[in-house]
């Protein structure tokens, strides 16, 4: 069955894996990136994130709930972890350029999101009355906002070093 999900992926998807694998990989070594391109990962995964919600499952206040719930904790969490460990970026206010280590969270991020957008899909596909069950709903609300909101976290972590070394350069 796995074989037959694979092969009627459309092309697109892989395509799409394929992108997001090599910016991952990308991050695994110090780079520099304009605060616009930092943003490109973030609101493609919001933007597949929050189609993925409305389209699949039955948008009531409990699902919402859950998903801004899980949101939250996403974008807490990656914002802790950024601090905590990976709070190594420097941004040059001359070139507005922003220095990031190279670090395997961005790989990460988008390894679970894709592969949990991936394997919600083939449950559907296989089962489309999946998506009336309790728990399914559950689970994808819970992923999908953690996904949401981890990416935003890691984006938010990095983009709190432009606005303090902006602050600190129009202060002097």
């Amino acid at each position: 069955m796995f074989i037959e999900i694979v092969r009627n992926t459309p092309v697109w998807v892989w395509f799409l894996f394929a992108y997001l694998v090599r910016r991952g990989i990308t991050s695994l070594r110090p780079r520099e990136v304009s605060v616009g391109r930092l943003l490109i990962i973030p609101m493609l995964f919001f933007i597949w994130g929050i189609y993925g919600i409305t389209t699949t499952v039955p948008l009531t206040s409990l699902t919402l709930t859950i998903v801004v719930a899980s949101l939250v904790v996403g974008v807490l969490g990656l914002l802790l972890v950024n601090r905590v460990f990976i709070s190594q970026a420097k941004y040059d206010p001359n070139t507005m350029m922003l220095t990031l280590p190279g670090q395997p969270i961005s790989l990460l991020l988008i390894l679970f999101a894709f592969i949990s957008h991936y394997v919600f899909s083939a449950f559907i596909a296989v089962d489309p009355q999946i998506v009336s069950s309790a728990s399914f709903i559950t689970v994808f609300c819970v992923l999908s906002g953690v996904s949401i909101g981890s990416f935003w976290g890691n984006t938010l972590g990095n983009l709190n070093v432009v606005v303090k070394t902006r602050k600190s350069t129009t202060a002097v």
